[in-house]
């Protein structure tokens, strides 16, 4: 597959659990649990739920600011990079707008 016919972001089975509690009770949080989505370029995507139902900690990790446990995301068809680099290796994949109805 070439750069043109890859998605330009492709989310792989992504999950994210959060640890929540201290040094005596440790409980974990599944925020997420296997998404999987592909965006062709010049598409627009749109995430619905109700609250809490892990809409925003996806767009995280699809924009670099969470790692997914486990899953992968994409960006025409290379790992998205995360962690310190140069700031245009993790900028986002494209404009992201959170919104509310209230």
């Amino acid at each position: 597959m070439t750069i043109l016919e890859a998605p330009a972001v492709e989310a792989v089975r992504l999950s994210k659990t959060f640890a929540r509690g201290g040094w005596v009770r440790r409980d974990e949080v599944h925020a997420v649990d296997d998404v999987s989505f592909r965006l062709q370029t010049g598409t627009t995507l749109a995430l619905v739920g109700e609250s809490g139902s892990g809409k925003t900690t996806v767009a995280r990790m699809v924009v670099g600011l969470e790692r997914p446990t486990p899953g992968e995301v994409r960006i025409f068809g290379a790992p998205r990079p995360l962690g310190p680099g140069p700031p245009e290796r993790r900028a986002p994949a494209g404009p992201v707008t959170f919104a509310s109805p209230h």
